[in-house]
């Protein structure tokens, strides 16, 4: 049994509302070759609206996918914040809303502390595929013909400013979205933080 079909079933297991979302079975075959297709080409980082666009799944549903995915004790990805600097247009990518505070580029203040919905909509959700899931998949890649179809040419991707945002996830109202649910008290949290001054 490889890795990623071990964490995904565990996952699901801590997650059962996740079945009803998508089965099991059916999201092991869309995740692995979704992943596939980013080694293939190289891409750093893989997108919920990819994945969403491809399997013909609602975004919403797939950027709680991702996010459950990657907020387990079996990571699959890797959560990250997507900016653009307002200064210098650079891109600032972290791992933490505790880190997104200022441009990794030009150090320009982020402005992340206001709730406004313009705010949110520039603060954009991609992932990163786990090492160990990564090098699962690079092998069995090295062996085996791709079972990737080619939905769009060879290394196009979504623009990372094109990806879910904050906004799209705080607007939310289905409780059935536990990854969605949970990304939501974090935001809430990490706001009062910097409301404080901490």
């Amino acid at each position: 049994m490889s890795l990623l079909y071990k964490n995904l079933k565990n996952i699901y297991r801590e997650k059962p509302a996740l079945e009803f979302l998508s089965p099991l079975e059916e999201t092991y075959l869309f995740i692995r070759d979704f992943l596939k297709l980013a080694l293939e080409r190289n891409n750093e980082y893989v997108n919920p609206s990819d994945y969403s666009i491809k399997y013909g799944q609602d975004m919403l549903n797939s950027l709680n996918l991702f996010l459950n995915i990657s907020q387990s004790a079996y990571p699959i990805l890797s959560r990250y914040y997507y900016i653009s600097c307002d200064e210098c247009d650079s891109p600032t990518i972290v791992s933490s809303m505790n880190k997104l505070y200022e441009c990794t580029h030009c150090k320009y203040p982020l402005d992340i502390t206001s709730d406004t919905k313009e705010t949110f909509s520039n603060i954009h959700y991609i992932f990163k595929i786990n090492p160990e899931i990564r090098k699962e998949l690079n092998y069995d890649l090295k062996g085996q013909p791709s079972s990737s179809s080619n939905f769009v040419e060879e290394g196009d991707q979504t623009p990372y400013s094109e990806a879910p945002n904050l906004s799209m996830l705080i607007e939310s109202q289905d409780e059935n979205y536990t990854g969605v649910v949970e990304e939501k008290a974090s935001i809430k949290e990490n706001l009062l933080r910097f409301a404080e001054g901490i």
